[in-house]
C-alpha cells in the first residue's frame, strides 16, 4: 500500500474525543482514499472498516496534548493476512501525527501526498508545522518488526503494539509523545495480501 499517494475524499462524522469514554457528537472523521486502490467500506458508530482487497486511511483530527489512548476491537478473518506479522498489510494500526517544524513551501505543496497537505490546511495557522508519524500495529501473530521510513522531512515510525487473541479480539494501548497530536490514523488494509476481513472498534478511551 502507498502511503504516498492519496486523493482527497472526506466523510465526515461528528465526534467527542476528550472524554474518557468515545463518544460520536462533536468532532469530524475525515475518510481519504489512496490513488489507485480499491477503498475499504468505513461505518461510523462504532467505527467498522470493511477490507477486501483494499486500503483506505480514516483520520480523526485532535490538535492537542494527549496522555494515553486504549482501543479495543476485533476482527472477523474472511481471507487472513498471508505474511503476518509484517507491515505489508494489518488487521489494524493506529497512526499517531504529531505537530512538529516541517512547513511545507509552494513546491512542495505541489509534490505533497494530498492527504498531508489536507491535514496541514485543517489544522490552520495554529501550528508550527507537521511532525513525525508514529503506527502502532495489531496483528495475528506477535512480535513484528519496528521500521522506520523517511518521506518530505517527516520520520514514519512503525511499532508493533498488540496482537489479536484466540477470538480475534484485541486491545491496544499507546502512550503518545509529550507534543501535540494533529490527528490520529485508523488504518486497516489488506490489498497487497488481497487478505478480506472486518475490523470492528468497540471502544475508543482517549486522555
Amino acid at each position: 500500500m502507498n502511503f504516498i499517494t492519496i486523493i482527497s475524499l472526506f466523510a465526515f462524522l461528528n465526534l467527542t474525543v476528550y472524554a474518557t469514554q468515545f463518544n460520536s457528537s462533536q468532532k469530524s472523521w475525515m475518510h481519504l482514499q489512496f490513488d489507485g486502490i480499491k477503498k475499504n467500506k468505513v461505518q461510523f458508530d462504532p467505527l467498522k472498516i470493511s477490507v477486501d482487497q483494499s486500503a483506505s486511511p480514516v483520520f480523526l483530527p485532535i490538535r492537542d496534548k494527549l496522555k494515553n489512548i486504549q482501543i479495543t476491537g476485533s476482527v472477523v478473518i474472511k481471507k487472513p493476512i498471508a505474511n503476518d506479522p509484517s507491515w505489508e498489510d494489518q488487521y489494524f494500526s493506529l497512526g499517531i501525527i504529531y505537530e512538529g517544524d516541517y512547513k511545507p513551501g509552494f513546491f512542495s505543496r505541489t509534490m505533497m501526498p494530498s492527504w498531508l497537505l489536507s491535514l496541514y490546511n485543517s489544522a490552520g495557522k495554529n501550528i508550527t508545522g507537521i511532525g513525525n508519524i508514529e503506527f502502532w500495529g495489531v496483528f495475528k501473530k506477535p512480535n513484528a518488526p519496528s521500521i522506520s521510513s523517511e518521506n518530505f522531512n517527516l520520520k514514519i515510525i512503525k511499532n508493533y503494539g498488540a496482537s489479536l487473541d484466540h477470538k480475534n479480539n484485541f486491545k491496544l494501548t499507546v502512550q503518545p509523545k509529550d507534543l501535540k497530536v494533529l490527528a490520529l490514523w485508523f488504518h486497516s488494509d489488506g490489498d497487497d495480501t488481497k487478505s478480506k476481513f472486518v475490523t470492528s472498534i468497540q471502544s475508543i478511551k482517549i486522555k
